[in-house]
């Protein structure tokens, strides 16, 4: 019996090792394509890792998306760079509509020292839907999920899954899917 014991953990321990991935060392900040975004219109499609960036990139400058709906079309691997959360912090918040279409986003990484981490960083005033999320790693010091970090104020979260999930936080609200609503 013991033999069989040492067996399963040899067997866990590999399994475990196999499924370990590399964590990138360079940003989807600096491949972010915001050339689709027009700000006289209301609907965007994004079907490419860079154009979901650039959502990361416009919010961050300060286009909160309120009134305007994004829709993926298309599976994103995200696992080339770090990701940037969309919506960074309470200031800089993502306030739109995005229709994750039941696509999937992969492989999405984050190592982050700070707050406002996942996917989406800070949501307020946002409805978020249909996204899987399959393969995350997220480390982070507090208020940090897969998806969202922070569902705040008037948002709403539904039909949305997260599978493989492996987040690490140093503090307070932290969470599988969302870190705090």
């Amino acid at each position: 019996m013991q033999k069989f014991y040492y067996l399963l953990l040899l067997f866990v321990a590999a399994t475990v090792t196999n499924q370990a991935q590399t964590m990138p060392t360079t940003s989807w900040a600096d491949y972010a394509d915001t050339s689709w975004y027009d700000a006289n219109q209301n609907n965007f499609t994004i079907s490419s890792a860079e154009a979901l960036a650039g959502v990361a990139q416009l919010v961050a400058a300060g286009n909160n998306f309120a009134g305007k709906t994004i829709t993926l079309n298309n599976n994103i691997n995200l696992e080339a760079h770090l990701w940037v959360p969309i919506g960074v912090n309470i200031d800089f918040p993502f306030s739109g509509t995005f229709n994750g279409g039941s696509f999937t986003i992969s492989n999405l990484f984050i190592n982050s020292s700070g707050s406002f981490v996942g996917l989406f960083g800070q949501a307020e005033n946002a409805n978020i839907s249909q996204i899987k999320i399959n393969t995350a790693t997220i480390n982070a010091m507090d208020t940090a999920g897969v998806l969202v970090g922070n569902l705040s104020t008037n948002s709403s979260l539904e039909d949305c899954h997260v599978t493989n999930g492996l987040i690490t936080g140093l503090d307070y609200n932290i969470g599988g899917l969302v870190g705090v609503y």
